[in-house]
């Protein structure tokens, strides 16, 4: 499983191969976690 499949089975509730990481993490996105 690439990385972009691991993400977009994060974002339809669905179980990845193991959990996503988000590199592109900004202060607004971080914010709103």
């Amino acid at each position: 499983m690439n990385s972009r499949q691991r993400v977009l089975k994060a974002i339809n509730h669905e179980q990845p191969d193991r959990p996503p990481i988000f590199a592109t993490l900004t202060p607004q996105v971080a914010e709103k976690l």
